[in-house]
């Protein structure tokens, strides 16, 4: 559902573009926002709900919301080195500029290791998710008791 305003959004380029295409001669590929947008938002999408569902689950707070903060953060400042086809752990790659079409072509490899290696990590912390919700369900964990407990006793 965090995805869908995204294709939703890509509708009426679409339809822009093919009615230019149409004009022109020229032909369409209807899927191509679709398919940019899977590759290169999607796993961006899962990796901060991930890393949301993992922090709230453990904590019951908001914390997720400060450490994505520090993260963002830390990923501006990290951010230099995408240009050189260094793509190592940038959750959120873009260029500015219209001209590094070939940047991205040359680094494709690269590139889709790292959409890759995001979507798995953000399964995996699924999976953790859905699991330690459960634990907690049935009253088997409750880690923001020993957070307090913790705090307390000192």
């Amino acid at each position: 559902m965090t995805i869908l305003p995204f294709f939703l959004l890509s509708l009426i380029p679409t339809i822009q573009l093919s009615i230019f295409a149409a004009q022109h001669g020229m032909s369409v590929d209807y899927l191509a926002f679709i398919k940019y947008i899977t590759a290169w938002l999607l796993p961006t999408i899962l990796t901060t709900t991930a890393v949301a569902f993992l922090f709230t689950t453990l904590t019951n707070t908001p914390i997720a919301v400060v450490l994505q903060f520090v993260w963002s953060i830390f990923g501006i400042i990290t951010a230099t080195n995408i240009a050189g086809g260094y793509y190592g752990f940038e959750i959120a790659i873009r260029y500015n500029s219209l001209g590094n079409l070939y940047l991205m072509q040359e680094h494709i490899n690269a590139l889709m290791i790292n959409r890759i290696s995001y979507a798995a990590i953000s399964i995996v912390m699924l999976i953790v998710s859905i699991y330690l919700f459960n634990l907690k369900r049935r009253g088997r964990l409750n880690v923001f008791n020993g957070f307090k407990k913790a705090i307390w006793n000192r």
